[in-house]
């Protein structure tokens, strides 16, 4: 008779979860609706759990000139989410003993002799102190499509300093990536997208992802979405090309790496389930691609190598990268300990990714948007706050929420409301944004907190 009760209360506790799960994933979809709608998302997403999809859905247009709508299907440009592949290619090459992670640089790549210190494991975590070329516009030649050879020429012939020495600090750097690429092509005799093609994508039954340079040179290629940046001149969606602000996107597509890599939800997922197991490389390698730098520890995310790495109270280690190209935004969640997955493409550069609605779905959680805020309330909030004379942050209502975004910037932050003055962030775990009125101007000022502490603030300038 215990037994049965028992039996039963566990049924009714299940039963319960699993009406609550569903009801956040309901939340889920009408918030990605409410977000289409407003011209906020448009894109594919994918959530699992234990290696079963428990959401995936399709919104907006793959095509905006023909109307063609977007379809599990399509492929879209994933951006620095590319870098994880690259990053297991040096590692398989690691384990073929073509190369070592503290290799120079300069063994495979004997232009870059001026920097002499810099290993190949610099280039994976980011401690290279090598400066990211796509804040070296000037130096490259914007009449022509500049490769993977044009970047290392362009180091070899300017007096380009490190950012830091060495192993001293981190610092996100596309060149790195560049660099790792043009490296595997030297240590393996192939081309990089022919050895993550027979690798990497075929092993692992990949048949929708590679490297593609769209503009330098194009195919024509099934499936492929458009992506679309918002012209403020003319207030609608359209091709990057077309804005003089996003010309680097042509004369830098020749250059691969760190991004330039096509693929689907479903190969992606693909991918996921595959690094729970050993198919590419061994234990130990698998580790190491998941071990932060030690010189990590004193930023917000600590690299691995091609991952961001984090340690969270709820969500245990979290596995992630994002990825945008004019165009595109992406991004890979993994929440290894608990086997669980969220996986977002857009082609539409400025679309939020719901991360916050996302995880919260994925552990039952309760959903940010179930607190409310009037939108009396909300508008006081809007304006542009400044923190200094390099970065500003304009603040506006979007719905139930508020929309954060660096002004010179596309990209937009859903913040949600956990109460009528904190917001959270979408796109990282422990930040907190607080609106606080400031007693000399009666004008609210915004605080932002990482585990109660205060990061920055932000004054009013409007």
């Amino acid at each position: 008779m215990v037994k049965n009760i028992l039996l039963v209360l566990c049924l009714l506790f299940l039963c319960t979860n699993a009406i609550h799960s569903q009801s956040n994933i309901n939340l889920l979809d009408d918030y990605l609706q409410n977000q289409h709608q407003v011209e906020n998302f448009n894109g594919n997403i994918l959530l699992a759990d234990k290696g079963t999809i428990i959401y995936e859905k399709s919104f907006g247009l793959a095509n905006r000139s023909t109307k063609e709508p977007l379809t599990l299907e399509h492929l879209f440009d994933i951006g620095s989410v590319a870098k994880q592949f690259t990053a297991m290619a040096i590692v398989m090459l690691k384990e073929e003993g073509k190369l070592a992670y503290d290799d120079p640089i300069t063994k495979f790549i004997p232009e870059f002799k001026k920097y002499p210190k810099i290993t190949i494991r610099n280039l994976l975590d980011h401690s290279s102190g090598i400066r990211d070329y796509l804040r070296l516009d000037s130096l490259f030649n914007p009449n022509i499509y500049n490769t993977n050879d044009h970047l290392i020429k362009v180091f070899e012939d300017n007096p380009i300093e490190l950012v830091f020495q060495p192993n001293t600090q981190h610092e996100y750097s596309n060149t790195n990536y560049i660099l790792l690429s043009s490296i595997i092509e030297k240590a393996s005799g192939m081309s990089y997208e022919d050895y993550l093609s027979e690798h990497i994508f075929k092993p692992l039954e990949m048949t929708d992802t590679f490297v593609y340079l769209s503009r330098y040179k194009p195919k024509k290629i099934k499936n492929i979405a458009m992506g679309y940046v918002y012209s403020d001149s003319i207030q609608r969606f359209i091709v990057p090309d077309s804005l003089p602000k996003y010309k680097k996107v042509i004369y830098l597509d020749g250059m691969y790496g760190d991004g330039m890599i096509y693929s689907t939800l479903a190969d992606l997922f693909k991918w996921d389930r595959n690094l729970y197991h050993t198919k590419l490389v061994n234990k130990e390698s698998m580790m190491e691609i998941f071990t932060p730098s030690p010189l990590s520890e004193r930023h917000y995310y600590p690299y691995g190598f091609g991952w961001r790495i984090q340690q969270h109270d709820v969500y245990g280690k979290i596995v992630s990268h994002e990825g945008s190209w004019a165009g595109f935004h992406a991004i890979i969640e993994r929440y290894v300990d608990h086997d669980k997955t969220f996986i977002a493409l857009t082609n539409s550069y400025s679309s939020v990714l719901p991360g916050v609605m996302a995880r919260r779905a994925l552990f039952n959680q309760k959903m940010p948007n179930e607190v409310v805020v009037s939108e009396e309330i909300l508008s006081k909030y809007s304006g542009k706050y400044k923190v200094n004379e390099d970065i500003s942050i304009n603040i506006s209502v979007s719905g139930a929420n508020l929309i954060g975004q660096v002004i010179g910037d596309d990209q937009v932050v859903t913040l949600y409301p956990i109460s009528e003055n904190v917001f959270i962030r979408d796109d990282l775990y422990d930040i907190e944004i607080e609106f606080i009125k400031d007693p000399s101007n009666d004008l609210f000022k915004m605080i932002t907190y990482e585990n109660g502490q205060i990061i920055e603030e932000f004054l009013r300038i409007d």
